[in-house]
């Protein structure tokens, strides 16, 4: 393509003009490469309001259906937003907190959070005016100017108001802005004010400059470091030294522009007005107009970011950018073939297929032509003076002097090789001229005619090929050569001799080529793109850049180390050693440029100049704050759907492992070549590439992580921007040690406490055993005692005299009763069917004796119930015991189960002679429940009756 390209600017003369070439393409002038932004959200045409950038270059543009956040990449409108849209919004400002104040038209306040728009509303209420500004000082106060209740500010407990009670001189407050050195300082028809509220004090005080009355009308104010540029509608832009107490005029008004707004970075000033954009860069003493097209007057907002980007909210086209450092002067109809600029940097000389050109580079017009209709090929300016050797096609070599207008022409007749001149370089000791017949070398001699000392190199010199793309000389007179198919080549000082530099690419097309300071040789070749040679050390490195499919058309160095590189719908910015690079395309507007083969020319303030079809394109060198990687930043972290507060939230619980990150990189000049990659450590085996800005996580195991995000513009991921999120999931209590070691603590506890409850359940059943058999024993020897026998052989042998079968059935009721006391002598515990049996039987024996005497009457048993044996037998001989028992008075007793326990219950007829009361009875059995049970027994007594009550056992 460049061999097709440099073939057709040598044939010009000989073809007819492309047709576009005929048409003019528009207006002489310096014009703004101007970028549409074309965002799908803004579904009305006519509503946008105001321009906004956070600090983590996040843009929010008010529109009247609401506030739509927008990264460059994606956009959505922030939830509930439309209410702000609907009040109008008139400023903005981010608090230290992260909270985004929205302020509107009718006094309303809003706050945007986690994407969320809220309204504001402080117990004092909100202004009934409109808001003309929103500040926020060093102490997180937030300020609010309003156009006719003066000011108010919020110190994060209560609203506080500022007017002309205070002191303050108009309540309708045009602007306000911030200062460390003086606090508040607010403008108004009535000129400027200095306010402060510190420890709830109010303070007032006039500002008083020479150039500034007490009632002049101070619209906008913009402060930058030390300097407050400061608006007076009558006079123009003014700046105020705040340290020196000083003034200065920076924009004399005397075209009576209506000043919309206007901004301030370290390169860049920039005024808006009804008519044009004026932009002052440091290189430059005066401001230079842009003269698009766009009806300045319904630009409603506008940012300078650092970048040096100029944001334009424009009310019906939208969103729109100029980066300042690009600049394009058109030249309608011609095809720009080399650049070259005066001394003075004031004209800019053009060389075209049509003459010389020579543009004011204040205005963009054309203030002189030359050399009309010649094709002028190639400009070379002599150092420290306006001498310029201008190259054509078929009519030789010109030296032209600008200053005294001095042509001198030379042709083949003066000593040239040919008359069809390629390119045209040189230094302070020689001239170098490259034609279709090969290279000539001219010493230079000062303000003679003639050319001196010629030297020609061809292929006899070793010269490999004739056609030579570019030439670039070495201040120790060494020539560089690049060609058409035969490498780099180069030619020593005074040597007569072409020698080739690198075997490696004798075989490439060598397109373009500069030379740095510090030894180094770019070039573009074909097929393996751009590279450098280090000449000090004798070797070739390959640039890594995505550049191998982008043709370039030519390359310049900017600040000696950094290589531009320009083709047809791009510029690209390539740092070779930190591996940083941008191409600069449809972000930049440059979709139209059409550069012309090697027209590239670097100024001495380090202004590239690239000649294309229709116009020139201007780079300055701020161009290099565009050259970084993006500026990344959290937009959202969730766990389980609830947002994490950044900076305070990084510990969770072990069923809080459900994590969701929405992150950005901001580029917004590159915001189509923008990649990310991402790294959860502690999960992800290796980075995650990817285009979107968001990952999430599940089931994540306890432990600590960390996830990283990197993000580039060229594909080069070198860290330098990367963000890190740290956190912990914490693991559930039974997994933690301390949980560990009380679970241990608890085993060797309850181990103990199950070692020492058998010990002393082996010793209560023991005691139990040893009780028990003492118990059983005394009460068998109760029961066999002599008088026990001696009542009961008496009274079988009176039955025996009266009535012989019930003398048998009283011995047969002996026997059971004897045999079932050996039978239940050894358990601790019977069933109660089988005591209650057991109390039977020596009831009937008791019967035999006294038949009418003792009355039994049984009530519900339970049958699943366990009681100790003997226990009811004891407690019958106890009643017979203590009570009268005769056939008139019989001795009543009642036997029955009651809520657990087994009740029996006995009339009371007090025997009249005492009766000696060993208490052997009771207390045997209060004894044995003791170490039976928990439960005691309860004994209830009364004049009528005597209850004793037996806790039943279940098992």
């Amino acid at each position: 393509m460049l061999k097709e390209q440099l073939k057709s600017k040598i044939s010009l003369l000989l073809i007819v003009q492309f047709c576009f070439l005929l048409t003019s393409q528009g207006q002489e002038g310096i014009k703004a490469v101007i970028t549409k932004h074309n965002l799908q959200s803004f579904t009305a045409r006519s509503g946008f309001q105001k321009l906004f950038i956070d600090h983590k270059g996040l843009m929010y543009i008010a529109s009247s259906e609401g506030i739509i956040l927008y990264n460059g990449i994606t956009e959505q409108f922030i939830k509930n937003s439309e209410a702000a849209g609907i009040h109008g919004v008139t400023s903005m400002v981010e608090d230290q907190q992260g909270i985004l104040w929205v302020a509107c038209e009718d006094g309303e306040l809003f706050k945007i959070y986690n994407k969320e728009l809220t309204r504001w509303l402080p117990q004092e209420g909100l202004p009934k005016h409109k808001i003309s500004k929103l500040v926020v000082d060093h102490s997180n106060q937030l300020w609010i100017a309003t156009k006719g209740e003066g000011v108010y500010v919020y110190n994060q407990k209560y609203l506080y108001h500022f007017g002309p009670e205070d002191g303050l001189i108009y309540s309708d407050v045009n602007d306000m802005v911030y200062s460390d050195r003086l606090g508040i300082i607010v403008s108004s028809d009535k000129g400027i004010q200095n306010i402060n509220f510190i420890k709830d004090a109010k303070q007032t005080k006039q500002v008083k400059l020479d150039c500034i009355g007490n009632q002049d009308i101070i619209q906008n104010m913009k402060l930058f470091g030390e300097n407050l540029y400061i608006d007076n509608l009558s006079t123009g832009i003014l700046e105020w030294n705040l340290q020196k107490n000083s003034c200065k005029m920076i924009w004399d008004n005397k075209n009576a522009e209506t000043i919309l707004a206007f901004r301030i970075s370290t390169e860049f000033q920039v005024v808006l007005t009804d008519v044009a954009i004026y932009v002052k860069s440091n290189e430059l003493s005066g401001f230079v107009p842009f003269n698009n097209k766009i009806e300045f007057s319904e630009i409603q907002s506008i940012f300078l970011d650092a970048k040096n980007t100029l944001w334009l909210l424009h009310k019906s086209k939208g969103l729109l950018s100029i980066n300042l450092p690009i600049s394009q002067y058109e030249v309608p109809g011609r095809t720009i073939q080399d650049i070259a600029l005066s001394q003075d940097g004031n004209r800019l000389l053009l060389c075209t297929d049509s003459g010389l050109k020579m543009i004011d580079v204040k205005s963009g017009k054309v203030i002189r032509s030359q050399f009309a209709n010649e094709n002028l090929t190639t400009i070379y300016p002599e150092p420290d003076n306006d001498v310029f050797w201008i190259g054509t096609y078929g009519g030789g070599l010109i030296r032209f002097n600008l200053n005294t207008g001095e042509v001198t022409r030379y042709k083949q007749s003066d000593g040239l090789p040919d008359n069809n001149i390629l390119q045209v370089t040189g230094n302070h000791h020689y001239i170098w001229v490259t034609t279709l017949a090969g290279v000539m070398r001219i010493y230079v001699v000062h303000d003679e005619r003639k050319l001196n000392n010629i030297k020609t190199f061809t292929g006899d010199n070793g010269l490999p090929t004739n056609f030579i793309y570019q030439i670039v000389p070495e201040p120790s007179d060494r020539i560089w050569i690049g060609t058409d198919g035969k490498g780099i080549n180069y030619i020593d000082k005074d040597d007569p001799c072409v020698y080739l530099l690198d075997n490696s690419i004798r075989n490439h097309s060598i397109y373009n080529l500069d030379y740095s300071s510090n030894g180094l040789l770019y070039f573009n070749a074909s097929r393996e793109g751009l590279g450098y040679y280090d000449i000090k050390r004798d070797s070739l490195i390959w640039i890594e850049a995505p550049v191998k499919n982008l043709e370039s058309d030519c390359i310049s160095l900017i600040n000696d180390s950094v290589l531009l590189t320009a083709g047809a719908g791009f510029l690209m910015l390539i740092n070779p050693k930190e591996k940083l690079s941008i191409t600069m395309d449809e972000e930049f507007g440059l979709t139209e440029m059409v550069p012309s083969l090697n027209a590239i020319y670097r100024d001495k303030n380090d202004n590239t100049w690239i000649g294309c079809k229709n116009a020139v394109i201007k780079v300055q060198p701020t161009i290099l704050t565009v050259l970084n990687q993006p500026q990344n930043s959290f937009s959202n972290i969730k766990v389980l759907n609830q947002f994490v507060r950044l900076g305070i939230d990084s510990v969770f619980e072990y069923n809080h492992n459900q994590i969701a990150f929405e992150f950005n990189a901001i580029h917004y000049l590159a915001s189509d070549h923008l990649d990310y990659r991402y790294f959860l450590k502690g999960y992800d085996k290796e980075w995650i590439y990817s285009k979107e800005g968001n990952e999430s996580y599940s089931n994540l195991s306890p432990g600590t992580y960390q996830f990283i995000v990197q993000s580039s513009i060229n594909k080069y991921f070198d860290g330098r921007n990367q963000i890190v999120f740290s956190f912990e999931v914490r693991k559930p209590f039974w997994q933690t040690w301390w949980f560990f070691g009380l679970l241990i603590i608890t085993g060797v506890t309850l181990v103990r406490f199950f070692i020492r409850s058998r010990e002393s359940a082996k010793a209560k059943e023991d005691e139990i055993k040893r009780k028990t058999s003492a118990l059983e024993f005394e009460v068998l020897k109760s029961q066999v005692n002599p008088h026990f026998l001696f009542n009961s052989f008496n009274s079988v042998i009176s039955l025996i005299e009266d009535d012989k079968e019930k003398a048998i059935e009283f011995t047969e009721k002996l026997s059971d009763y004897f045999r079932n006391i050996l039978k239940y002598r050894d358990e601790h515990l019977i069933l109660l069917d089988e005591e209650v049996t057991i109390l039977m039987n020596y009831f009937d024996l008791l019967k035999l004796r006294h038949p009418d005497q003792i009355l039994l009457e049984k009530g519900l048993i339970q049958s699943n119930a366990w009681i100790a044996p003997m226990t009811l037998q004891l407690l019958m001989e106890n009643a017979i015991k203590h009570n009268e028992v005769t056939p008139h008075s019989p001795l009543k007793i009642w036997v029955y189960c009651d809520a657990g326990f087994l009740v029996f219950r006995n009339s009371i007829m007090r025997k009249r002679s005492n009766v000696d009361s060993t208490g052997f009875g009771l207390e045997s059995i209060r004894l044995r429940y003791q170490l039976l049970t928990d439960k005691e027994i309860r004994i209830e007594e009364s004049d009528e009756k005597f209850s004793v009550e037996i806790p039943l056992i279940y098992k």
